[in-house]
């Protein structure tokens, strides 16, 4: 499964229509679940705070939020042609402003791919400008992170 991060924003015209139904939103769950079933996904569920002191919060899907924002959640999906079929269809409806996927890995993936990056990155004496590396001109060191300097210029 791929993970991704949905950001969405709706229309004047689609918030109206929402605050006019608010008792109506978990029949629009369960259609939105439907459209992520279709193809091949779901929604994350979460569990806040489980075991302190008896205390727990359940959340099944999606957050409004504040901001540029007006609706988060995070979507599994079999592959990214699935992810671009549930945008496509998403931001084929009116009431969509915006729609943004963002790839998530989990963290246990993550540190295989930093560890995957700091070799590569070493194999290859890599480093950018700006910090203190002295390969990224490409070789050997030509001082503490400063590389050859003509009258008034910074290379290139």
């Amino acid at each position: 499964m791929q993970f991704y991060l949905i950001r969405l924003s709706y229309t004047a015209a689609a918030w109206d229509q929402q605050l006019a139904h608010a008792p109506e939103v978990s029949r629009r769950l369960a259609s939105v679940k439907r459209l992520i079933d279709n193809v091949g996904g779901s929604l994350a569920e979460y569990n806040f705070f489980k075991g302190k002191a008896g205390h727990g919060i359940a959340m099944n899907g999606k957050f409004v939020a504040l901001g540029t924002d007006d609706l988060v959640a995070v979507l599994a999906v079999p592959d990214e042609r699935a992810a671009h079929a549930f945008r496509m269809a998403v931001a084929a409806e009116a009431g969509v402003k915006q729609i943004s996927l963002t790839p998530l890995i989990p963290i246990a993936d993550a540190i295989d791919v930093m560890r995957m990056a700091d070799s590569a990155r070493k194999g290859a004496s890599y480093s950018a400008p700006g910090g203190n590396a002295t390969t990224w001109m490409g070789g050997g060191a030509r001082g503490a992170g400063r590389g050859p300097r003509t009258k008034g210029r910074r290379p290139a």
